[in-house]
């Protein structure tokens, strides 16, 4: 019999066996076929009945063991067997109610817990301090092998080994295999403790992450089971002194990831607090490591990059976003040793001067992406290093980098390899103005990826050059450019009359970002839906003068009337006031694909949208509607039938009731974020539900909640740990920047927060990169002053 076991030996199957029948000859296809009718129409029911038979036996059991103990409270005898028989009563519960899901679940789903479930954890809490009181070592490991596995048991977990441990402390300290054999948790059990439970799970409660690591060092302290996670050995890892990094490297190990990609950081905001004694460790682990990523390793300093120059020569991919106390000492040594670099990514990093820049462009020869964004100390003449010694250069990112002059940017664009250039990154260097762009527009042709969002001098006459010339752009932003206007969408023939430009303008297109552009008209985005066919993400946020007929030009183009729309999945109308129920329910109609949509502070809509889009789009799973007045409880019952939301904003909605918001946590149970900000007729009655329903919720926003009070809130966060329950405004506007941003920073207009990878070379790509339409004439620059 195969149980799914690697040749190598790796991968065994953990679990148990049930109902096994054994045959001497072929089933056939209707032998089969009987089986799995009368499975599905009896044995279910039956499944259930047996388990519930189970769990009630089990409770009547668990009571006598409780009145026996109260009876003899002293006696280990049954607080052993009271302890294990709750375990059992609770594998029982758990058993029916992942029985009782609904079909397409699936195995990971987390079933609610139900009244006898909490009352039996409870008890099982309470007979864990009696086993701790008693020094019952032995009974807390079988309590820890007989509870039910799942991360609904998790804290429970670590409570019992933190009290084993606190009992004896030396308990796992002898590795003989004699003596493990009688012990109720051997240390091959407690290897496999982790991962039952979710303990070392990306993302997991520090709590839990803390508790996983002292697992993997007692475990890895073995050096028979040195190689019992994935079969690499690890042994040199229980060195580690950050928690999250060793989980890391177990989930990689378990999950046969390349060991030669190292990733120490974090990418969800928060700092990651790994130093260099462990980065040293991971990387003199792994000498032929290729990729080494530090994102918000704030405490790393040079001495991390000089020890990775020396010794890890083979790198080709280094991200240090974040690494504050990173300065020109570490990127000299970069230039110095790592000369396979391929990319290099550094934002943030705001002690990093042309000091260290040069000696790194000079040395990096093969360089193809370097991003250097929110990096104070880029200016002109980083650009020009950057421009000459950089031949092979395909991603090029400076944002928020404000030294920047179009001097620099004229350099950049005139002596770099332009049909290599495929991602530009300028937005919010304020020094930049037509002169810059225009540079860009007329010599960079194979741009693919382009942002200038915050360069408020730019008007029409650089942005028309843009569309005019860059044939190849898939994204383009252009938010909080106050300056132009809706002709940079239409072909200008008086300027430009080349025909394959009228014919390729803009006809790449998938993304486009136009938030705050206060001068565009509905007019803008006629021409948009006539050139970019094939868009699948738009974001017009505060385009204030979009009305219902410049959204009716998403889904036909008003020349041809041909139908667009099919292949949108963002749309961000907020702050769009003037939107009507009407004009959004027909777009929903054109865009079954939509994913994430954002109508906050569309003041006009009602629940007749919500239905709309409820009934023609059933893949969103990102949706705001927050200061969305009109909408009732409707709208959340709505949604919770309809849709599989994973994140909702239904912040300032002053008619969202409790019953409503009660359905759409019990409904929603893919639920992730939810924010209720300002939703004044909320009460402390739905924390309640909260705390017992909702299974994968993480974040809960609740600022400005009159009805929630100290006590309940208090209440929700010790009994859910792991959710995160905001009520201040610090939270909100801190959620999704990076803490080493600088303050004065604002990443929400399209600047990625990670490199994003060059784009792949076009196979009919020729030695320029330009096509003989673009040589024989492009719209020339009117002003020199950048040359």
């Amino acid at each position: 019999m195969a149980s799914g076991r690697a040749r190598q030996g790796r991968h065994f199957w953990h679990g148990c066996l049930a109902h096994v029948a054994v045959y001497d000859k072929l089933l056939s296809a209707d032998d089969i076929a009987v089986h799995v009718r009368m499975g599905r129409q009896g044995g279910a029911e039956r499944g259930v009945s047996h388990s519930r038979d189970a769990a009630r036996l089990f409770a009547l059991a668990a009571e006598h063991f409780e009145k026996a103990a109260q009876h003899e409270p002293d006696d280990f005898r049954v607080r052993e067997q009271h302890a294990l028989c709750l375990c059992d009563h609770l594998a029982c519960i758990d058993a029916s109610d992942h029985r009782s899901l609904p079909p397409g679940a699936g195995t990971s789903a987390v079933p609610i817990a139900g009244p006898a479930h909490r009352r039996a954890a409870a008890l099982l809490d309470q007979a864990i301090r009696k086993l701790e009181g008693l020094n019952a070592a032995e009974t807390l490991g079988a309590v820890i092998r007989r509870l039910p596995e799942g991360p609904a048991h998790a804290f429970r977990c670590v409570d019992a080994l933190d009290a084993l441990l606190r009992v004896r402390p030396d308990y796992f300290a002898t590795h003989d295999l004699g003596h493990q054999s009688q012990m109720a948790l051997p240390l091959k059990d407690l290897a496999l403790v982790p991962k039952r439970f979710g303990l070392g799970s990306a993302n997991a409660h520090p709590r839990l992450a803390r508790a996983a690591a002292r697992c993997y060092r007692l475990v890895l302290a073995d050096l028979n089971l040195a190689e019992i996670y994935g079969g690499v050995d690890l042994s040199w890892a229980r060195a580690l002194r950050n928690d999250e990094a060793l989980c890391k490297l177990v989930r990689d190990a378990e999950e046969d990831e390349d060991n030669r990609l190292i990733t120490l950081g974090k990418h969800d905001g928060g700092t990651c607090r790994v130093g260099d004694d462990d980065v040293r460790l991971v990387l003199n682990a792994r000498r032929l490591a290729i990729s080494l990523d530090l994102t918000a390793c704030g405490e790393v300093t040079d001495l991390c990059c000089m020890f990775a120059a020396r010794h890890n020569t083979s790198l080709q991919s280094i991200t240090l976003d974040g690494c504050v106390q990173l300065t020109d000492e570490a990127f000299i040594h970069l230039g110095r040793g790592a000369k396979h670099a391929t990319l290099v990514a550094a934002q943030g990093c705001g002690k990093l001067t042309n000091a260290g820049f040069g000696p790194l462009a000079r040395g990096c020869k093969h360089l193809k992406a370097l991003n250097l964004s929110y990096c104070g100390g880029v200016n002109n003449e980083t650009l020009i290093v950057v421009a000459k010694a950089l031949k092979q250069l395909e991603l090029f990112h400076c944002a928020f980098c404000t030294d920047v002059t179009d001097a620099g940017v004229y350099a950049l664009a005139t002596t770099c390899a332009q049909s290599k250039l495929r991602s530009l990154d300028v937005s919010f260097c304020a020094s930049l103005s037509d002169d810059g762009v225009s540079a860009v527009a007329e010599r960079c042709a194979a741009l693919e990826y382009l942002n200038l969002s915050g360069l408020h001098r730019v008007t029409d006459a650089a942005a028309l050059r843009v569309t005019h010339n860059l044939w190849r752009l898939r994204t383009l932003c252009l938010e909080d450019l106050h300056l132009i206007t809706d002709s940079i969408f239409f072909f200008d023939s008086k300027k430009d009359g080349r025909a394959a430009a009228r014919q390729q303008m803009l006809g790449e297109l998938r993304e486009i970002r136009l938030g705050e552009c206060a001068r565009l008209t509905d007019r803008a985005f006629a021409g948009l839906s006539a050139r970019a066919q094939h868009l699948e993400k738009l974001h017009c946020r505060g385009v204030a003068q979009l009305t219902d007929a410049g959204l009716s030009y998403l889904r036909l183009e008003p020349e041809f009337k041909q139908q667009r729309g099919q292949f949108l999945q963002v749309l961000d109308i907020s702050r769009c006031s003037t939107i009507g129920d009407r004009a959004f329910a027909e777009l929903c109609k054109a865009c079954p694909s939509l994913e994430e949509v954002d109508v906050s502070f569309c003041l006009r809509l009602t629940d007749r949208a919500i239905k709309a889009l409820c009934d023609n789009c059933p893949a969103v799973k990102h949706l705001s509607v927050g200061n969305c007045r009109r909408l009732t409880d409707a709208s959340a019952c709505l949604m919770a039938d309809a849709l599989w939301l994973e994140a909702l904003d239904f912040s300032k909605s002053v008619r969202l009731s409790d019953a409503a918001l009660e359905v759409l946590v019990v409904e929603l149970a893919g639920l992730t974020r939810l924010d209720v900000s300002g939703c004044s007729g909320l009460t402390d009655a739905v924390l309640k539900v909260i705390q017992f329903h909702g299974p994968h919720l993480k974040r809960l926003v609740c600022v400005d909640c009159a009805g929630f009070t100290s006590d309940p809130l208090s209440e929700l966060r010790a009994a859910r740990p792991s959710l995160e329950v905001w009520t201040t405004e610090e939270h909100v506007e801190d959620a999704d920047k990076p803490q080493w941003v600088a303050a004065d920073a604002d990443p929400d207009h399209g600047v990625p927060r990670t490199v994003p990878p060059p784009p792949p070379p076009r196979d009919s790509e020729t030695g320029s990169g330009v096509t003989d339409a673009q040589e024989s004439g492009v719209i020339t620059r009117q002003s020199s002053g950048a040359s």
